[in-house]
This record gives C-alpha cells, sequence and structure tokens, in this order.
C-alpha cells in the first residue's frame, strides 16, 4: 500500500487499500492503526486539500468504523 503524507499536527501518512476497504494511518508519534469498511469515498474525504484539519476529518470518518493498533 501506498502511504501519502499529509498535512497535519497529528497524522503524518495515510493509505489506502481499494480491494479490502482498508484505511491505514501513520501518526507522526509512528503508531500505525488500521481502520476497516472505509469506503473510497470516505478516504478522499479525509485526504482532500482543503481548510479542514486532516486529525478532525479522520476522527469523523472512522468514528464508527472498526480499528487495529499494528
Amino acid at each position: 500500500m501506498k502511504m501519502i503524507a499529509v498535512n497535519s499536527s497529528s497524522v503524518a501518512q495515510v493509505g489506502y487499500d481499494i480491494l479490502n476497504k482498508i484505511t491505514t494511518v501513520r501518526f507522526h508519534s509512528g503508531t500505525l492503526y488500521n481502520y476497516f469498511d472505509v469506503s473510497l469515498e470516505e478516504y478522499n474525504s479525509i485526504i482532500e486539500d482543503d481548510e479542514k484539519s486532516v486529525g478532525l476529518k479522520l476522527r469523523k470518518v472512522m468514528a464508527t468504523k472498526k480499528y487495529e493498533k499494528i
């Protein structure tokens, strides 16, 4: 999975596995999380280049998703 750097104070990189609908998030601390059953539209809403915080968008989208620390 290709990880892309994002402009965020808490999130360093985000990646998406389109076949399995998994979003992987690497925080600046180095911690990695996988979030499951994430649609491409939800993933794109997180990484959109706008004024809203990536961290805030991530929390909103992932609030209902199952996840695991890896």
